[in-house]
């Protein structure tokens, strides 16, 4: 994103150059009458064109400021596949977001019985994140107090 900032940047300068020479020439070498508005016109279609190209930039970067989920990212289909994984009894608190361009996240709070190591379910979930396109995690466990059944929680 940010080259193609430094690029919109740049070609937005080059353009307002090549629309200033050409406004000046066809001041200076003509005797056309409404040579004067010249500056005006090529002024406005340069900031047309400039902002139509820096519009799917600004998009982009609000999507990724204000953690928008990815049009690419089922919430149902990651939650299905995390509570697929043996060992899961619920979850919460599942959040996929884009940190740039190219790399989805995601946060989960997994709730987890005691009987289980959580080391092998958070690999099995890191692995079903993957399959979505998520391939940075960060997984936190929950425990059942001994006594409790997952029902109990549901509220």
């Amino acid at each position: 994103m940010n080259m193609r900032a430094l690029v919109l940047h740049v070609m937005g300068d080059a353009l307002g150059n090549v629309g200033v020479i050409a406004t000046g020439l066809i001041i200076w070498l003509t005797e056309w009458s409404f040579k004067y508005y010249c500056d005006p016109i090529i002024s406005l279609v340069i900031t047309v064109i400039i902002f139509s190209s820096a519009l799917p930039l600004v998009r982009s970067a609000s999507f990724i400021l204000l953690q928008g989920v990815p049009a690419t990212v089922s919430l149902d289909d990651v939650r299905d596949s995390i509570l697929e994984v043996d060992g899961v009894l619920s979850l919460h608190e599942l959040h996929v977001w884009q940190l740039s361009e190219s790399k989805v996240i995601a946060s989960v709070h997994v709730l987890a019985s005691r009987e289980h190591d959580f080391m092998p379910i958070a690999a099995k979930i890191r692995k079903a994140l993957h399959n979505h396109g998520i391939h940075s995690s960060t997984i936190q466990p929950e425990y059942l107090c001994p006594g409790t059944s997952p029902e109990q929680l549901k509220v």
